[in-house]
């Protein structure tokens, strides 16, 4: 079995990307600017998650952040360009799991739905810590 994509599989990559890059725009919304702010005092100030900060959430919700800042930048645009890489990569991943019990097509016309759900629910469920 290949790991790489063919020709038509990278067709479809390709128009899977295209969906999920109009999810770029896109501000961060509470939950995800302030994992990102608690990230950034980390990275820049050597602050303590959670210590002086309103969060229930548990300690992991910040290490997409913490590695999107770090491989990005601090930016809003950053971090959806950090989901976005995430996202082809689970794009690509799922469509190599469906591919055992579902014929092509239909794997990859459930990632093309999985795509247009991801950005339809934009910017609610893009970057939150479920999704990960």
């Amino acid at each position: 079995m290949r790991l790489l994509p063919s020709r038509r599989d990278a067709l479809y990559l390709l128009l899977v990307f295209v969906i999920l890059l109009t999810q770029l725009p896109f501000p961060l919304t509470d939950d995800t600017g302030h994992w990102q702010s608690m990230a950034y005092d980390l990275i820049h100030y050597g602050r303590w998650p959670y210590v002086g900060t309103w969060d229930q959430t548990f300690p992991g919700a910040i290490l997409p952040h913490f590695a999107a800042i770090t491989l990005f930048g601090p930016s809003d645009f950053g971090f959806r360009l950090f989901d976005l890489v995430i996202q082809m990569l689970a794009v690509w991943m799922l469509f190599r799991f469906w591919r055992i019990w579902m014929d092509e097509r239909m794997a990859w016309l459930t990632v093309l739905m999985y795509a247009f759900f991801y950005v339809r629910s934009a910017p609610f469920v893009g970057g939150m810590r479920d999704v990960y």
